[in-house]
């Protein structure tokens, strides 16, 4: 995972706490970049505090990306309310919520491209709209996809079709 490890669960106070009572972790706290990271880092001696919180990006592996927004040749279109698209990457796959269904495909990176594999869905019927939405997802993610990723920002595909994600966890401040 990119940008080191973070701790996981409860408060911040409670996780420091816990971490503490670990001899074996060097625990620490960095600056504080925005409310959700509470400055909380396993410290593993190779990823500092963020120097410029405006600056911070958010690792591509290991970040739940939430689907906001789908572009194409007729315009953008927020997503829909009450349905659900993300994608994650870990450990070479790629898992993904694609408005209806769930499903995984194995997944390269390269500088300005993923390689995503065949991909594997569930086969549930859901309501139009959030099938249409699984077409969009379906559509952009397979193959040799160009990706871009500034801040908290991931978006997926080309100008026919864009996939616009926020990483699940807050913008920096």
């Amino acid at each position: 995972m990119q940008g080191g490890r973070r701790a996981q669960g409860g408060a911040p106070e409670e996780v420091v706490e816990a971490l503490a009572h670990d001899a074996s972790l060097r625990v620490r706290l960095a600056s504080a970049p925005c409310a959700w990271d509470a400055g909380i880092v396993l410290d593993d001696g190779v990823n500092p505090p963020d120097p410029d919180p405006a600056s911070r990006v958010w690792p591509l592996e290991g970040t739940t990306w939430v689907l906001t927004e789908i572009r194409d040749a007729d315009g953008a279109w927020p997503l829909p309310g009450g349905i659900r698209a993300t994608l994650e990457i870990t450990d070479g796959h790629l898992h993904v919520e694609a408005g209806c269904n769930t499903g995984h495909a194995s997944v390269s990176l390269h500088d300005d491209t993923i390689q995503i594999g065949p991909m594997a869905l569930t086969r549930m019927m859901c309501p139009d709209l959030a099938m249409k939405v699984e077409a969009a997802v379906t559509s952009v993610l397979h193959g040799n996809v160009p990706y871009l990723l500034s801040a908290d920002v991931l978006a997926v595909g080309t100008a026919a079709r864009l996939l616009v994600y926020r990483s699940d966890l807050p913008p920096a401040a």
